[in-house]
């Protein structure tokens, strides 16, 4: 979360020291407006989440159904599905000027307009001043191409295979069969594949435990080839356990969301957005998706002011708003998925801070 500050004792009595016999006054724009006067807002607060989201497709290996047949492998999915995950939430914030509580600062000529300092702080605001966020399109895609399933065995799928054929051939007074042998091309079936393949993994993990076990000496001269080579029948072995268990392509997708906490010191909550496992992130409408909350509740730090800050008093002073630190939660379900503080400015305590500090004489 953006990080707020305080405004220090240094800075008032700066602007102390410029102002010289000259005050500023602050009131709200509903009781009028002089010349000369300066107007702006106090400060409210956006919470801005981005949520990274997963499209997963999963693709079901071609010879899953002999999974079971020639791996011993149970259950393999045999039908292709998509499903989403939520990844990762992280949210910041971002001050605007709140336009249901603009305020007039009544400055003579030639006052010195320190004060201003405090839009650095965050405690008051330039009015209509809206926080630019970067163009981003709903929701960004960050795509993958699946692979296909490309190496489907160690051998050919076809294979050469002779084959007697009778033809007739005419003879003195006749035609008689005569047997005829042809070589032909033959496609292996589906099965005979997963079969190949089925051994080839067992060949791989067999050539593995021999690396492994020494049986296999003077081969690698070094550890790091044995490594790589390890490595190698991994790569390979995966590949094809794919051709009986499947693959899953993963796609990312990001979004943002805005919410804005209600004013006020209690707890605010709304939903953010709906998330649905067969269809992502949907529509405010779609009922498909279970909502995502959020949940702002104020910490009430801000007690610890001193009392003696809004009092009325005859010296010159700036309305301000003072952030409340508040809990920052989103919630799915009974599930948190993120979580930290904020400091909330609409949340907090709006305030008549003096300006002109009592000389104490102290340098």
């Amino acid at each position: 979360m953006t990080k707020r500050y305080c405004l220090t004792t240094a800075l008032l009595l700066g602007a102390t020291i410029g102002m010289g016999q000259k005050i500023v006054n602050s009131y709200p724009i509903s009781d009028g407006i002089k010349a000369g006067s300066y107007v702006y807002s106090l400060p409210i607060t956006t919470l801005n989440f981005k949520v990274k989201a997963a499209h997963l497709s999963f693709k079901s290996g071609p010879y899953a159904q002999f999974a079971q047949k020639y791996l011993g492998i149970t259950d393999a999915e045999q039908s292709d599905k998509e499903y989403y995950r939520l990844l990762s939430i992280s949210g910041e914030t971002r001050e605007e000027a709140d336009s249901q509580n603009l305020y007039v600062a009544e400055v003579a000529p030639g006052t010195d307009m320190s004060f201003l300092e405090l839009t650095n702080q965050g405690l008051i605001i330039p009015t209509a001043f809206v926080a630019q966020t970067p163009a981003q399109p709903i929701p960004s895609k960050e795509i993958k191409i699946a692979p296909p399933f490309t190496d489907l065995g160690s051998d050919p799928s076809i294979y050469k295979e002779k084959a007697t054929f009778f033809s007739d051939v005419k003879m003195d007074t006749a035609f008689v069969k005569v047997p005829v042998q042809k070589s032909m091309l033959v496609e292996k079936s589906p099965e005979t594949r997963a079969s190949d393949a089925a051994n080839f993994i067992f060949n791989l993990r067999k050539r593995r435990v021999d690396l492994i076990s020494g049986d296999i000496d003077n081969v690698f001269n070094n550890g790091e080839a044995l490594k790589v080579a390890l490595n190698e029948i991994n790569r390979l072995e995966k590949e094809y356990l794919s051709l009986f268990i499947g693959k899953t392509y993963v796609d990312s997708l990001s979004y943002t969301f805005d919410y804005t906490p209600k004013n006020g010191s209690s707890k605010s909550s709304a939903i953010l957005f709906r998330f649905s496992e067969s269809k992502g992130v949907v529509a405010d409408n779609d009922l498909s998706g279970k909502p995502v909350m959020v949940e702002v509740t104020p910490l009430n730090a801000i007690q610890q002011l001193p009392s003696n800050v809004n009092d009325k008093g005859k010296e010159a002073v700036i309305m301000a708003r003072y952030p409340e630190v508040c809990s920052v939660k989103v919630i799915d379900g009974k599930e948190t998925l993120f979580s930290s503080k904020a400091a909330v400015s609409q949340a907090g305590k709006v305030v008549r801070m003096p300006i002109l500090f009592p000389q104490t004489g102290k340098k």
